[in-house]
């Protein structure tokens, strides 16, 4: 039996090539038909895949652009760690606005082609998060080189507002993009280098 019970006992149709809310309509529909022929086996598990279809729809997607990540929920236990702030790798792709002003801040720190899939840091990262640092907000985010998190990073604020960008970029040797307060690069910086020696050992 498929997952989902493919062929069904009265219409002969299938639910496999049904989408979206016509699939959880048409899983309805079954159920009641099941239950005028009184087809017990039947009912349970169309009444199981309607409880699936439609509980799915309630699931948090991440948002697609920074703008939006202002307002995103963190992944938190009590959401099940199924947050809705984005990955910089999804922004790279979903905001134009996000990817030119990361990669001209970067270009102007003399840091060149570690963004997008062909990029050197495409490795491990982290969603951006809403933070606040010093009364202003920000969007916190990092990501790194596979296999080489511990020497080859960047950890960045991004301001959707403003558009601008500050970071703490480590290659073999640190430098800052932006000119950021002593407490955004305490932020940024966390603990460098201590942290590049921990990140070393979770990268192993």
């Amino acid at each position: 039996m498929g997952s989902w019970h493919t062929a069904f006992c009265v219409t002969g149709m299938t639910v496999n090539h049904i989408t979206g809310p016509e699939r959880a309509l048409f899983l309805f529909q079954e159920t009641k038909m099941m239950k005028r022929v009184k087809h017990a086996g039947c009912v349970r598990w169309l009444a199981l895949g309607l409880l699936v279809v439609v509980s799915s729809s309630y699931a948090a997607s991440r948002v697609t652009t920074a703008a939006q990540a202002a307002q995103c929920q963190p992944d938190t236990q009590e959401n099940g760690y199924n947050g809705t702030c984005p990955y910089p790798a999804d922004l790279y792709h979903a905001d134009p606005v996000w990817k030119k002003d990361m990669e001209s801040a970067l270009q102007q720190a003399g840091v060149r082609n570690v963004l997008g899939p062909d990029g050197s840091l495409n490795g491990p990262e982290e969603p951006l998060e809403p933070v606040t640092v010093g009364g202003k907000q920000w969007l916190q985010g990092s990501l790194c080189e596979q296999g080489n998190c511990g020497d080859h990073y960047l950890r960045f604020l991004y301001s959707p507002g403003t558009h601008q960008v500050l970071g703490f970029y480590v290659d073999g040797q640190a430098r800052w993009v932006g000119k950021p307060s002593p407490e955004e690069a305490k932020l940024l910086g966390d603990n460098y280098p201590v942290r590049i020696a921990t990140i070393t050992l979770a990268c192993l």
